[in-house]
């Protein structure tokens, strides 16, 4: 038997499977800001050494920052990201796509348990519980006074997108 027959048998793609395709893709529409959320809290803003307000190259800036003769100044106003939070510049810059990461390995853990957790307790409260989760942790990503804590709730948000 092919692909084809089970089809006809099962019967055409009707009103019903298109209302679930449309809802099972608007559940997924909120793990794109959660995958697409680094683009815009992982953001360098410009920064210079107080006191010094000259042009210096990055690499000057972070050898005075690592000798620590400079306090970072950032350029940009209005907004906060984690890398002025932590000051992940120079060296620690890395940490932002690090955290990245974090995401996926949750994703990657997270595909694996809540897979077969679902099969055995039901899907349906797999993803309640994990858009809950997915609350939870947006609220505490962004409460997090570290960059530690900050990609913990990255993998945890990343195994909570597993889940739906």
């Amino acid at each position: 038997m092919d692909i084809d027959e089970v089809l006809k048998k099962a019967g055409n793609f009707g009103r019903v499977q298109k209302h679930l395709f449309a809802l099972i893709c608007l559940l997924q529409t909120p793990s794109c800001f959660f995958l697409l959320f680094i683009t815009f809290v992982g953001m360098t803003p410009e920064w210079h050494c107080s006191g010094n307000h000259s042009k210096m190259s990055s690499e000057r800036k972070c050898e005075l920052y690592s000798k620590n003769n400079c306090t970072p100044v950032y350029d940009q106003k209005g907004f906060h990201t984690i890398v002025h939070e932590c000051e992940l510049i120079c060296d620690s810059a890395a940490l932002v796509s690090l955290s990245q990461s974090g995401v996926f390995l949750g994703f990657l853990i997270g595909s694996y348990i809540l897979g077969q957790v679902a099969d055995r307790f039901g899907r349906k409260k797999i993803i309640i519980g994990c858009l809950l989760c997915l609350v939870i942790i947006g609220v505490l990503v962004t409460f997090s006074p570290s960059i530690k804590i900050f990609s913990l709730c990255r993998v945890l948000t990343g195994f909570s997108i597993a889940g739906w």
